[in-house]
């Protein structure tokens, strides 16, 4: 419990700052978070790995979600899915380009 006290606190200050779900570089880790009702199922795809799917699923705290990714240097597109396989970014991320299938892709730059 000592543990998940600092993560909650930090969710509630997410919450109450209205946050977006960008990714963040923390220590040569890329950790992409989303704020969604509890109960869902979301992963990550990304050209880091070739859109594969079922391989980045997200953790799931409340109404919180997030992974972190470990990814060399470079520029990637990414995506996130939902569990009824539906592709979607947030309208607040502003690094994007278009999928080429009338959505958009987030971009990410790790320097």
């Amino acid at each position: 419990m000592r543990y998940l006290w600092p993560v909650l606190v930090a969710v509630f200050m997410l919450q109450c700052a209205g946050l977006p779900a960008v990714p963040a570089r923390h220590r040569g880790v890329v950790r992409f978070e989303l704020l969604a009702d509890p109960g869902h199922v979301f992963e990550i795809r990304g050209s880091w790995n070739s859109w594969e799917g079922g391989q980045h699923r997200l953790v799931n705290l409340g109404d919180y979600y997030y992974i972190e990714i470990e990814l060399p240097r470079g520029t990637y597109e990414y995506v996130f899915i939902n569990e009824k396989n539906e592709h979607f970014l947030p309208p607040h991320i502003e690094a994007r380009v278009p999928d080429g299938f009338g959505g958009f892709n987030g971009v990410l730059y790790v320097p």
